[in-house]
């Protein structure tokens, strides 16, 4: 039997390589040119008997020369049919000398010898059916040996034999039929026809289920009860059963007509018979054949046996109608899984049941088995018969079960019971055997020991004395026991009692000690045979030889309610290279790189489903939460429109206070729910695949799920800065704070996954969110590397940036630049009237959300942008300096007399000066807004570091000197959103490199901005105390002023310190004011008439506001040159003028 297992996986093997199932396809049988000459050589010669001459035919060579590179291969198939020669003699020959001994099979007398007759028979038959498939067999025959003698230098021994055997053997059951002799078919055919019986009892759906064959519970009162009847004993082998009857009457046809109805409810179960994995035959049809061609020597039976040639077309057709064979095995697989799921639960909660009912435990996955290799035998082939095609297409919803991998999961976790639990089962039947076995035992071998003689009675005491041998005890100390010579020894009696010349009066007296015997059997095998059981009864690795179907159920489990199944799957495949057995395995490494792909492909599958459903609840939730916005909420409860222009308007109510749940009611979330359960599911299953390792690839299945989070954030984020739909003109980004809140949302889903694996999603988030900003210029040694390096790649390191760098790139260079847009210091924001509504991307809270997006990373990143396009105006405000340095001078020297606005108004360019210092300043009040987001950002997010870098921006002095040892507590206070007016680091590096070597121009910018008074830009300046700006928005000039001033006063002295700059500030407020109090002495006309300005009081208040904005200057820095009744004065004409142009408009 052992030998016969072998061949079966070597046949399997050598089929599976050469067709290419397994690896590559050889290249003589793939070369189209090479294939076509083999295969004529065997149309010519069918007989295999191919003359010299013929192997020297053009072609020949280069044939045989791809057929050398396939050597192995070739070498294992001929030695496959080798031994498939000398297996078939040997099992002939042992038939007939054991029913020589033993004529009479039967269940219920003798088992074991039984069961191992009528497996022998089978797996004869079996190997015959596994070999008719083998198509490439006489291509093997044909070719290996001439490969043989072309590299080992001779000629090959067994061709010969080899190629009669093929030949004779082309109808394989009809040569065995005439080869295995009368007696042996006898033997068989009264063997099987004492089955009708137990197959019924067995096969019978509803006759199981009101028996509560495999049912535990049912008969709650004998639930502790152990097995001993042979019908929950028969389920265990009812596989076996059928595939005796199956293929066993094909040895004894004289039996068909007493058979015939046993016959007909084994094969119309279904239009293929397993034969070995995924090899299967359609023995309907050979059955035909054979009543067709039968010739026996007695004319009554020759005439019954042509006759049932007419049942067996009705059969194919029973076998594949809706009412019968695909309805049967969907019948057999529901209760199968139904009844193993209620055991699965049980033994969960009382593992003690293992013991006694292991035996219907085995039983119930040995019809799991037997139903799941059938399921997927019927999903790969298709009925041979023509008159099949019909009713096979009918019953197609039959071969296809939803619930297949709810069988799968059931057997495995069954499986894992039995493991973990398995000293419960070892102990029970160490005590079953020490206790009711040796004490029934003991009496009927003792009646005949006195019958029995010579080695009999050997064995017989030897029976006995292993089963007194046993301890309970010494098996909980640690001693192992190993049954197989106590079976040998039962099987031996059984063999000694069967035999018609027994002293001990037969099998038939002895029923009580072979049955006795039997259960000796079973209970030992529980002890030291657990894993060779699981192996029979419940190993699933050879579903992998139907990978393809397998991936296709496995993918329906994916989205359904049983996506906890899906990763059962995975388990299947990850034991598969561990089911190598010796005869196969030269297949390991092909098999297990395999099973490493097909494992990465199902744990990519399952955790692309577990992102595809996250995205949905994700999407889903955001959704509503935009339905419950106050606009979208009360359109949700607006009256319906009419159908048409007809219709009338349908009554409408007004909504009640606390309606809300109306409009939330309209939300689809119809879908979450299920894409939750998924998710649980999903999750369930990954977590038992925390560590796996598949031949030799180690997977992670949680880290698989981490990747999956970070990359589904990836995705969303990266989608959803991109304003969708925009047209021309437009922001090509959505409103950070709309970006913030959906990117919440979505991670708020992703945490689900928290609940059901070991994942810190929160982690996850922050890492992904950092790698989507984060940039390698941040890891130089310099800290304002950021700001002053030339290139940095923003595309390939931070592809978060890319799109909100653009954009904000593009509103300085356009928006700011052409004065499209207004700031406003009241609201903290930018104001525009065009499509792109600067307000929602430029405006405090926009910014605040934007940098808890983006973080302090991000910030910085558009930063670097922004300061860019203002070191270029401060380059050109530089070269407009340098132009007017004469007449700065000669201002310098006259500030304090009449001379000073005659000498301030011959400065050329002053409208390009303004306009580019404005340009500046817009820049400077983008910085101040975006940082102050930032510290806001800060504060609610991490407020511990806000507070800390307030405290230490307040223990030392404004670092105007540039000193490289606060330099990196500069840098730190301003990463934390802390306000830096006067010691703004990254704007004094980026601006250094311009001022430096000019500081003689730059000291003189003071006198510079107050001539600036005197622009085109100045004159037509009125200030609206309502909005508190200017339309033409220069209230950007005080802090850009403040910022311009203390920033060059710095970097163009080297020993600049608080009080330089606190002078220059001063020195403008002064030149100014001295200009202003002048210009007041003018009456206003003249003013108007002789430098076109329009609101003197509008200039006078920009100082006021100057003066508040500055951190180091103090009112009495005004006060001393423009009295407050003055300032006060302006502000009431402004504020009246105001109040009047608005009355008049």
């Amino acid at each position: 039997g052992q030998f016969g297992e072998a061949l079966l996986q070597r046949l399997h093997k050598a089929k599976s390589c050469l067709s290419g199932a397994i690896g590559a396809k050889p290249a003589v049988l793939a070369e189209p040119a090479h294939h076509r000459l083999v295969t004529g050589l065997l149309k010519k010669h069918s007989n295999l008997e191919v003359p010299d001459a013929a192997f020297s035919q053009p072609g020949w060579d280069g044939a045989l020369g791809a057929a050398i590179q396939d050597y192995g291969a070739f070498e294992d198939a001929y030695g496959a049919l080798a031994d498939m020669c000398t297996f078939t003699t040997t099992t002939l020959t042992t038939l007939k000398e054991i029913v020589a001994v033993n004529p009479r099979f039967r269940l219920e007398e003798n088992p074991q010898s039984t069961v191992a007759f009528l497996d022998l028979v089978t797996l004869l038959l079996r190997a015959h059916g596994l070999l008719s498939n083998f198509t490439d067999r006489k291509v093997v025959a044909l070719i290996f040996p001439q490969m043989h003698a072309k590299k080992a230098g001779g000629a090959e021994p067994n061709a010969t034999a080899i190629r009669r055997f093929l030949v004779a053997h082309e109808s394989p059951y009809k040569k065995l039929q005439a080869d295995v002799g009368e007696q042996v078919a006898g033997a068989v055919g009264d063997a099987l026809g004492d089955l009708l019986s137990p197959i019924m009892a067995i096969h019978n759906v509803d006759q199981m289920r009101n028996n509560g064959t495999l049912s535990v519970s049912l008969n709650a009162d004998k639930m502790c009860f152990p097995t001993v009847s042979q019908t929950e004993f028969n389920v265990k082998i009812a596989p076996k059963m059928v595939m005796w009857v199956s293929y066993g009457l094909l040895l004894a046809p004289e039996h068909l007509p007493n058979t015939v109805d046993m016959l007909k409810l084994v094969l119309q179960q279904s239009f293929v018979t397993p034969c070995y994995l995924n090899e299967a035959v359609q023995l309907i049809g050979d059955y035909e054949n054979l009543c067709h061609s039968y010739k026996g020597p007695q004319k009554e039976l020759n005439k019954q046996v042509k006759k049932l040639k007419k049942v067996f077309p009705e059969v194919a057709v029973l076998a594949v109608s809706p009412t019968a064979g695909p309805k049967l095995r969907k019948d057999r697989r529901d209760y199968a899984r139904l009844e193993l799921k209620q055991l699965v639960h049980l033994i969960q909660d009382y593992p003690g049941l293992l013991g006694p009912k292991i035996e219907v435990i085995w039983g119930a996955l040995s019809l799991a088995k037997e139903e799941l290799f059938w399921y997927f035998n019927q999903r790969v082939h298709t009925p041979a018969s023509k008159g099949q095609a019909k009713p096979f297409q009918s019953s197609s919803k039959f071969y296809h079960d939803p619930k297949i991998s709810e069988l799968i999961s059931a057997v495995e976790e069954m499986v894992q019971l039995i493991r973990l639990y398995s000293n419960i089962i070892q102990e029970y039947y160490l005590s079953y055997l020490i206790g009711a076995d040796y004490a029934q035992a003991s009496t009927l071998i003792q009646q005949l020991l006195g019958k029995a003689s010579g080695l009999s009675a050997q064995v017989l005491q030897a029976i006995l004395d292993e089963l007194a041998s046993i301890s309970v005890e010494a098996f909980r100390d640690g001693q192992d026991y190993y049954f197989e010579a106590l079976r040998m020894n039962c099987f031996r009696i059984e063999t000694w009692l069967s035999d018609p010349s027994c002293p001990a009066g037969g099998i038939q007296q002895n029923k009580e000690l072979s049955k006795r015997l039997s259960l000796v059997v079973h209970h030992s095998l529980n002890v030291d045979g657990i894993e060779q059981l699981i192996y029979e009864n419940a190993a699933l690795e050879g579903l992998y030889y139907f990978k393809d179907v397998l991936v296709e159920e496995f993918r329906n489990t994916l989205t359904s309610d049983l996506a906890e199944n899906s990763c059962t799957f995975i388990n299947l495949i990850f034991k598969v290279p561990y089911s190598i057995t010796p005869y196969t395995a030269s297949l390991s490494e092909v098999v297990g790189k395999s099973c490493v792909d097909l494992t990465r492909s199902l744990i990519a599958e399952v955790t692309g489903a577990l992102a595809t459903e996250l995205d949905k609840v994700a999407k889903a939730y955001i959704s509503w939460d935009t339905q419950l916005r106050p606009v979208k909420a009360a359109a949700a409860i607006q009256p319906p429109a009419p159908a048409n222009a007809k219709q009338a308007a349908p009554a409408h109510h007004p909504p009640v206070i606390a309606t809300e749940s109306f409009s939330k009611n309209r939300a689809e979330l119809k879908g979450v729910s299920t894409s939750q359960t998924v998710i649980a599911h999903l999750c369930y299953g990954l977590r038992n695949f925390e560590q796996v390792t598949v031949f030799d690839c180690e997977f992670n299945a949680v880290a698989s799920v981490r990747d999956v989070i970070i990359n589904c954030l990836r995705t969303f984020v990266l989608a959803r800065v991109q304003a969708p739909n925009h047209k021309q003109g437009e922001a090509t980004i959505s409103r950070p704070s709309e970006i913030l809140r959906d990117v919440r949302t979505y991670i708020a889903s992703l945490r689900l996954v928290e609940n059901f694996l070991p994942i810190d999603v929160g982690t996850i988030v922050n890492e992904t969110m950092l790698g989507l900003v984060y940039n390698p210029v941040f890891d130089a040694e310099d800290p304002m590397a950021w700001a002053t390096q030339e290139s940095v790649d923003i595309k390939a390191s931070s592809p978060l940036m890319v799109p909100l760098i653009e954009f904000y790139h593009e509103f300085l260079s356009r928006q700011l630049e052409f004065n499209a847009v207004v700031h406003s210091p009241v609201r903290k924001t930018f104001a525009s009237q065009s499509a792109l509504k600067a307000d929602a991307y430029c405006s405090l809270v926009e910014f605040q959300a934007l940098a808890e997006l983006v973080g302090v990373y991000g910030i910085r990143l558009i930063d670097r942008v922004i300061l860019r396009v203002l070191a270029k105006s401060v380059e050109q405000l530089q070269e407009q300096l340098l132009a007017s340095m004469s007449d700065l001078k000669d201002m310098e020297a006259c500030w304090g007399s009449d001379e000073c606005i005659p000498t301030a108004r011959m400065i050329t360019d002053l409208d390009g000066f303004v306009t580019k210092a404005a340009s500046a300043s817009k820049c400077i009040c983008l910085r101040n807004l975006m940082y102050e987001g930032l510290g806001r950002a800060t504060q609610a997010l991490v407020p511990f570091i806000h507070d800390t870098a307030s405290a230490l921006a307040g223990q030392y002095d404004p670092n105007v000197g540039i000193d490289e040892e606060l330099l990196s507590c500069d840098a730190f206070t301003q990463a934390a959103g802390v306000q830096l007016q006067l010691n703004d680091p990254a704007l004094k590096a980026v601006v250094a490199p311009i001022v430096s070597g000019n500081g003689e121009a730059w000291n003189l910018v003071s006198y510079m901005l107050a001539a600036g008074f005197f622009s085109n830009l100045w004159a037509a300046a009125t200030y609206k105390p309502s909005i508190d700006a200017y339309p033409s928005n220069l209230q950007v000039l005080s802090p850009g002023y403040h910022v311009l001033v203390s920033t060059v006063t710095a970097l163009a002295d080297e020993d600049a310190t608080l009080e330089s700059v606190t002078s220059n500030l001063t020195r403008f407020v002064q030149v100014s004011a001295i200009i202003f109090a002048r210009l007041m002495r003018f009456p206003l006309k003249d003013l108007q008439k002789k430098l076109s300005i329009v609101s003197l009081g509008s200039m006078i208040v920009f100082l006021d506001k100057f003066v508040k904005d500055s951190s180091v200057l103090s009112r009495s820095a005004l006060d001393q040159v423009l009295p407050y009744s003055v300032m006060r004065s302006m502000y009431r004409d402004l504020i009246a003028n105001d109040k009047k142009n608005s009355a008049g408009e």
